[in-house]
This record gives structure tokens, C-alpha cells and sequence, in this order.
């Protein structure tokens, strides 16, 4: 008798928890966008970009394009860090920049773009 009270107790903790975290929307949690986006040290084929830290960030995940929308813009990669160099890119060159936030509930609002023109190499 003791052994089957143990397993129904067991069984039913192991149905709650799973109620409660399949019924937790981490989607509502968005996180803000990152501010003050700055870029530096542009060379021919490479540029510094920075930001604001966004309180509750894991991390930030940066995206590039040619053109001035977020729709056709490539992904380079998650910083862990409010800044990285992004290098590769092609000389006398406008490229538009924009960097999402990411947390726990998932990837937020992207930032507003800065752009850069690469100097002719």
C-alpha cells in the first residue's frame, strides 16, 4: 500500500509540474530593443558596431543588409557583449545594421538600423 501511494503522489507531481510549465508563455516576456547603436574604426572591409545594454538580455543577435529593412537581412551571429567587429564586408559599400535583444522569451524588437559606408579599398 505504502509503494502505490508513493507512485500516484509521484505520477500526480510529475502532471502538475508539466501543467505549469507547459502553460508558462516565456513569448509575453519580450525583451526591449537595444539603443544607441554606434559605429566605429569603418575600413574598407571591415567596422565596429556597439550598443546599450538591455537589462535582462542572455544576448544579442546581429543582422546586416544592403538594403534599409529587416525583412532580406542576413544573420552574423549572437555577442554576448554590447559590441562586435564585423569584418568581410566589401569596400565602398552601404550597409544597414540592426541588433535584437534576446531572453528568455525569445528574440525581442529589432533596434532601430545604423548604416555605414565602407572607404574605398
Amino acid at each position: 500500500m505504502k509503494g502505490s501511494f508513493r507512485h500516484i503522489f509521484i505520477t500526480s507531481l510529475l502532471i502538475v509540474s508539466a501543467m505549469v510549465f507547459s502553460c508558462t508563455d516565456y513569448s509575453s516576456i519580450l525583451i526591449d530593443a537595444p539603443e544607441n547603436l554606434a559605429i566605429s574604426d569603418v575600413t574598407s572591409s571591415s567596422a565596429t558596431l556597439t550598443w546599450d545594454s538591455v537589462y535582462g538580455s542572455i544576448n544579442y543577435a546581429v543582422y546586416i543588409n544592403t538594403e534599409n529593412s529587416t525583412d532580406s537581412a542576413s544573420y552574423l551571429g549572437d555577442s554576448s557583449t554590447t559590441g562586435v567587429n564585423i569584418s568581410g564586408l566589401d569596400s565602398y559599400t552601404t550597409y544597414y545594421f540592426w541588433v535584437y535583444a534576446k531572453s528568455i522569451g525569445g528574440k525581442g524588437k529589432p533596434s532601430s538600423a545604423i548604416s555605414a559606408q565602407t572607404v574605398i579599398g
